[in-house]
């Protein structure tokens, strides 16, 4: 039987069938706390909080809002809540797919291809994960993709808007692609000068309207003073941690520029000679790198112009990853793989405009072309193996998997009654997450390690506890951060806690009989004194006790 030009069974709608079945087998695997702290923002915004007023994290909220619209359907399934981010996800690349196909329809297979790496890439790199980098990643790809199609001919002014609109989604995602976005502005009000001068007094109002709005926004709800502290002071006085690059007085803005220009190309051209390694067996950095050059040089061969500002969208593409170490689970370089998954097929597209007369370029160009197929071949190969390896280790649980279960939130609802406070840490959401009884007594859902920098912040995690003092807090003393022990970053917090509360290892005449597998009931669980006899009885009616 031959197959239809039209229909469900047409190779277009072959690959958007993989892609979707990829992207939900693919969600199953493995979860990450920082995934929590995204959709507890959610959940606070649901129940009517104020983001960074009364709930903190030193990220942008892009993702809370997101986790707002699916949390509704999901509920506190975080396996449900993950296959609706892929059906994001999907649902996404088809819109601008959709777009491209109207742009330019010579470009749409090659979006088509992309489409079908993504799934792949993604469980191998980690962004399938619900975190900052990956959703500004998929914001990434759409920006590059449109943009991509207004080059050559000239652009709907819808367009331009919409590529401003993801682009403002993606700083109110993370502000790590700042300067990302700043190239990226610049070339949409040079594509607007040079094609629709008319056009750039709305461009300019779209662009700057949701900034203004947001900012409005901070304003009328009391929460800027709060924002600013958690995005700006938190992030560059605290929490940066850049090589290379030193912490003055104040904030340089260009400085960090030049230093993240330094850094990337420090990694990227000891990554690229690799190219001559021919090392088959991990092929994807190779194919990457390789790529990015390859699509520069087209694009500095047919438009200088476009050139210079891809130059420096992939200059700035990975802020906090060295290209040369790139390996699997950094999720951090997502959108320099974007980028250079982009520019892979987006070169093939370009390699019939170019106009190459001397041989000895033509037959540069085509030998690096052929690495480049030999390349991505072979990292196909590797890609489709790893994503299977993945799928049979998870299903055969030999590696781990996502459930809508948590043993330590069930011993917590265990002990908390509705309306009781309670706290676990000091970097466990995804243990708070899953709590159904009790409640957070503030906007700290955890305690890092910059914390114990700032009196501000000392002062106001602890007064959340004054005001609202929990029934029992667990902080796993042997935890860590940033290779920081919690006892040492925490000391403050158990200093207060030794004054309010008492571990069960002080308590006399009890014999502990067993434990939560999560953490040490003995030295972990603090239980507020004037609530010890009756939180004592609760555990040895769970039998995690006896009483003498």
């Amino acid at each position: 039987m031959k197959e239809k030009k039209s229909g469900w069974f047409t190779i277009e709608n072959k690959i958007k069938i993989i892609a979707l079945v990829f992207f939900l087998l693919h969600t199953f695997y493995v979860s990450y706390p920082d995934e929590f702290v995204n959709l507890l923002g959610g959940w606070s915004i649901l129940q009517g909080k104020t983001p960074y007023k009364e709930f903190f994290d030193h990220h942008m909220p892009g993702n809370w809002y997101l986790a707002t619209i699916l949390l509704l359907f999901s509920g506190k399934s975080f396996v449900l809540f993950r296959i609706l981010w892929a059906i994001f996800q999907f649902g996404f690349l088809i819109f601008i797919g959709a777009k491209i196909k109207k742009l330019s329809p010579k470009l749409y297979p090659f979006f088509l291809g992309f489409l079908l790496a993504y799934p792949f890439l993604s469980i191998f790199f980690w962004n399938h994960l619900f975190l900052a980098d990956s959703l500004a990643g998929l914001f990434i790809s759409g920006i590059l993709w449109l943009t991509f199609a207004s080059l050559f001919e000239k652009p709907k002014p819808q367009t331009l808007y919409l590529i401003s609109l993801l682009t403002f989604l993606t700083l109110f995602t993370s502000l790590t692609y700042v300067y990302f976005a700043g190239v990226i502005y610049l070339l949409l009000f040079y594509l607007c000068f040079k094609t629709n001068k008319a056009k750039l007094k709305k461009l300019t109002i779209v662009s700057i309207a949701p900034y203004l709005i947001y900012f409005f926004y901070l304003i009328l709800s009391g929460s800027f003073k709060d924002f600013w502290f958690s995005n700006f002071t938190y992030n560059t006085k605290l929490y940066i941690d850049i090589p290379n690059y030193t912490r003055g007085r104040f904030f340089n803005p260009f400085k960090m520029a030049l230093t993240l220009i330094f850094n990337f190309y420090t990694g990227f051209l000891p990554a690229l000679t690799r190219i001559g390694s021919f090392d088959l067996y991990f092929p994807i950095i190779q194919a990457l790198t390789l790529a990015s050059v390859l699509f520069l040089y087209a694009l500095f061969k047919i438009n200088w112009r476009f050139g210079v500002f891809y130059f420096f969208l992939l200059s700035f593409s990975a802020p906090r990853s060295n290209i040369q170490k790139l390996k699997e689970t950094d999720y951090q370089s997502t959108v320099f793989v974007v980028f250079a998954s982009f520019a892979l097929f987006a070169f093939f597209y370009l390699f019939k405009k170019l106009n190459i007369k001397e041989q000895l370029e033509t037959l540069t160009l085509k030998t690096a072309s052929v690495l480049l197929v030999f390349y991505s071949v072979f990292s196909a190969f590797f890609l489709a193996r790893n994503s299977y390896e993945k799928l049979f280790y998870m299903y055969t649980q030999k590696m781990p998997r996502i459930y809508d279960k948590d043993y330590a939130a069930e011993f917590i609802d265990k002990i908390v009654d509705k309306g009781e406070y309670f706290w676990i840490g000091p970097y466990e959401p995804n243990r708070v997450f899953f709590v159904k009884k009790g409640s957070l007594p503030g906007k700290y859902p955890t305690l890092l390690p910059q914390f114990r920098e700032n009196e501000y912040l000392k002062k106001d995690f602890l007064s959340q506890f004054e005001k609202n003092p929990p029934k029992i807090i667990i902080f796993k003393r042997d935890a860590s951060i940033f290779m920081t022990p919690a006892t040492e970053f925490g000391k403050f917090f158990l200093e207060w806690l030794e004054k309010n509360y008492i571990q069960l290892e002080k308590v006399k005449k009890i014999e502990i009989l067993g434990s939560p597998s999560e953490f040490n009931i003995r030295t972990d669980l603090y239980i507020r004194k004037d609530q010890l006899n009756s939180v004592l009885d609760k555990l040895e009616e769970l039998a995690y006790l006896k009483i003498k």
